[in-house]
């Protein structure tokens, strides 16, 4: 049975883990506990004997149980600091400090990636392995309710363990304490996010806390001595505004509050520099059908940090002797002056423990003081805790560099990037990533221009090492904002030789071997623009095209070019052209083509030239014109074949040609053949030359016939006539004259000559096989 008259005092002892052959005295305890916050065990120690190797004692584990009348609160923390504080010869003082593992992980800094995994997930990754090797284990199940989304990409940035995991969990609205884990002999950590999973403080009577404040250690029971509350006016409102660059029209919102009682608005709006999920950190390697908007990311944010803000508008402080009190322990006020507070159950966010042993186990006195008394503060239970943001998110100061990383299944793809144009890289501070395209999320890769469908797109591809900013400093948002040259990613020209070129040249991909280039030379007096195409070059120009080339052009085609004009085309040579063609040409003028030649023009076909097809064509030569044949020209007409010069004319159509002289001169050659000339005329009929008349009459000249004289005519009417005047000759070997009804006939030396020598007939006379001159 308890004895209830009086309160018994606290007894205090100590061990260290292990059998450590000390035995130590308490002589004084501070512990202070926070929610979300390591807690501190100052102990002053006494012990006798030989003096110990303190040094021994630091990183050791170690136990502080407090107990009252059967009631036991302990604490476990690791020695992480140890003062030695003298001694009188027979006894050694040291002061002590004790802190949870959890605390030494603020000495373990790293730098690393994770992807995919919830807040608790990726704080019971870093802190189980960190905290096994202190044989401690953490709690992520029991206190925690809610769902939490995984991140798609989230960096512990030159912070410690302790740090990190903080800071998420502060981002997430988690709070965690300790408790004592008897059976380990260690203590545990607990993360919660609803005040649901907090444990009751133990007590030794009933179930509710009185407030006592005069004869306290007579009461027979632990109390309180005195509760006040405190009232505060915070942020009644919280705004979040968030960029996803997926949905850049829709922005990321939240908003949770309102007004208070008097109408006031007091808003906290935050631009969340915290990274978006923008990617499916699991089913969507490429990040093409997940954008983050079914995620209401900033609304979560703006609940929690109106929880945070409305946390401390109701607070209380108090002392009392409670020793079971602790952070994360709730307790219910048995009555109080403020009736709204009787019965009310308060959750404890923070305490101080002082305990105060006397010297009598020295064979000193006590002090006289109390030997347990705590100071607290507590919040209704109705107000979720949120722990504070006190965690600073740490900044990357400047650009650093990574490589580029791909597929390590398809080494050929030397272009690894998304819809967007991103990119995945690798850190050099990386040393857990595994060199391929998992090694971090897509990053953007920032161009000169960015538009809708038009802009500057260079993707950086595997191997480059590209330069990355961070936004806001964030090490969550990378951003690709350049690349550079190293000792295997070389420039593509031997500097400083070359120093002078500036260039733009690719490669192809994959596997490269090719490449385009546009090329600058600066060197003075070497200047130029080099363009390389690997394959095909298309140029497409809507409106106007000037090409000015004010020296030497020269066009080399491979292969075949072809020229489309759909207007006009005029070609200016302002001197000499020379075209030369090793095969064949073809032109089609579809309408007319005029060709003017202002000088002379010759044209050599060494071959056979065919001109055909031709509806209408004319050729104006304003000087001379030659054609030289070395064999034969000849000229094809079916309907009408006509050369004129001056008044001289010559015409053939089918069956009959016309020669017309100047001055009437005519000689029409038919089926009834017709020659005429004017005074003064001849012909001369060489070779078997003969004249006939299809009615029978003829004229025959045979050998070298020759028809001269001042007049002479040949003539057909309705009848025949040869007129032979002045000196005119008509001989030959045979020559014969023959008509309807008579004949003349010259063989061997004939000859008839006069002064007027007539040959008339009935018909027309043919000419055959003789020349005809006409003088």
């Amino acid at each position: 049975m308890l004895d209830l008259a009086r309160l018994d005092h606290v007894n205090y002892s100590f061990f260290l883990a292990g059998d450590a052959p000390v035995l130590w005295h308490v002589r004084r305890v501070e512990w202070r506990e926070e929610l979300s916050q390591p807690y501190e065990l100052v102990v002053d120690l006494i012990t006798d004997g030989e003096l110990i190797p303190v040094q021994d004692l630091l990183g050791g584990g170690a136990e502080l149980v407090m107990e009252r009348m059967g009631l036991v609160h302990a604490a476990f923390g690791i020695i992480h600091r140890l003062e030695e504080l003298g001694g009188d010869g027979v006894h050694h003082f040291v002061r002590v400090y004790l802190v949870p593992a959890l605390q030494l992980l603020d000495q373990r800094v790293d730098t690393r990636v994770f992807q995919g995994q919830t807040v608790p997930e990726i704080v019971e990754a870093v802190l189980g392995e960190a905290l096994a090797e202190y044989e401690r284990e953490i709690d992520v199940a029991s206190g925690l309710s809610q769902t939490y989304e995984a991140r798609d990409y989230c960096v512990q940035f030159r912070e410690s363990d302790f740090d990190f995991c903080a800071r998420l969990l502060e981002e997430e609205g988690i709070a965690y304490y300790f408790e004592a884990d008897e059976d380990k002999g260690c203590e545990k950590l607990i993360l919660v996010d609803n005040n649901e999973a907090y444990v009751d403080t133990p007590i030794l009577v009933g179930g509710e806390i009185p407030i006592i404040t005069d004869r306290v250690d007579e009461a027979g029971t632990e109390s309180l001595q005195g509760l006040e509350l405190t009232l505060s006016q915070r942020q009644t409102k919280v705004a979040t505004r968030a960029y996803n660059f997926k949905a850049p029209s829709a922005l990321d919102e939240g908003e949770q509050g309102g007004a208070d009682s008097l109408g006031r608005t007091r808003e906290l709006y935050l631009f969340d520099e915290r990274r978006q999920i923008v990617d499916d950190p699991v089913g969507d390697p490429r990040a093409e059908s997940f954008d983050g908007t079914s995620v209401p990311q900033r609304e979560l944010l703006a609940e929690h940090r109106l929880e945070l803000a409305q946390r401390d508008t109701r607070t209380a402080v108090g002392s009392s002797n409670v020793m079971g009190l602790g952070a994360g322990r709730r307790f219910t006020l048995a009555s109080h002056r403020r009736d709204e507070l009787s019965g009310q159950t308060f959750l404890v966010t923070r305490v101080f423990h002082e305990g105060n042993a006397p010297d009598e186990e020295i064979g000193g006195a006590a002090d006289g003081g109390p030997r347990y008394a705590n100071h607290f503060e507590c919040i209704p239970v109705e107000q979720r805790f949120v722990p504070s943001t006190f965690t600073p998110r740490p900044r990357v100061h400047g650009a650093q560099t990574a490589t580029v990383m791909g597929p390590a299944d398809d080494p050929s793809e030397d272009i690894h990037t998304d819809p967007h144009g991103r990119v995945k890289v690798r850190f050099h501070w990386d040393r857990l990533a595994p060199e391929d395209e998992t090694a971090s999320c897509w990053v953007r890769v920032a161009h000169s221009w960015a538009g809708s469908g038009w802009g500057s797109l260079f993707i950086p591809r595997v191997g480059m090492e590209v330069v990355v900013e961070f936004l806001d400093g964030n090490p969550d948002r990378p951003l690709v904002i350049g690349c550079v040259y190293n000792g295997e990613q070389t420039p593509p020209y031997a500097l400083p030789d070359e120093k002078t070129k500036s260039t733009i040249k690719s490669d192809s991909s994959p596997g490269g071997g090719g490449f385009n280039e546009l090329r600058f030379e600066d060197a003075k007096g070497s200047e130029e623009v080099f363009l390389h195409a690997q394959k095909d070059f298309n140029e497409t120009v809507l409106n106007d095209h000037t090409t000015d080339v004010e020296a030497n052009q020269t066009i080399t085609v491979g292969a075949d070019q072809s020229t489309t004009v759909t207007g006009n085309q005029t070609n200016t040579v302002k001197q000499d052209q020379t075209e030369t063609i090793t095969g064949n040409q073809t032109m089609t003028v579809e309408k007319n083509r005029v060709v003017t030649v202002i000088g002379s023009q010759s044209l050599t076909i060494k071959g056979s030239k065919s001109e055909g097809g031709v509806k209408g064509s004319k050729l104006d030569i304003t000087g001379d014109w030659k054609a030289d044949a070395s064999n034969t020209i000849e000229l094809q007409a079916p309907t009408h074949i006509k050369l004129t010069c001056g008044g001289s004319v010559l015409e053939m159509v089918p069956g009959k040609i016309t020669l017309t002289a100047g001055g009437g001169a005519k000689l029409v050659l038919d089926a009834n053949a017709l020659m005429s000339s004017n005074a003064g005329s001849s012909a001369k009929l060489d070779g078997n030359a003969k004249i006939s008349a299809s009615t029978g009459a003829s004229a025959e000249y045979t050998a070298n016939a020759t028809i001269t004289g001042a007049t002479s005519t040949v003539q057909s009417s309705s009848g025949g006539m040869v007129e032979l005047t002045a000196d005119a000759v008509l001989a030959g070997a045979k020559c014969t004259c023959e008509g309807s009804v008579g004949k003349l006939e010259l063989a061997s030396d004939a000859d008839l000559s006069g002064t007027n020598v007539n040959s008339t007939a009935m018909a027309k006379n043919a000419v055959m096989g003789a020349t005809v001159a006409l003088n």
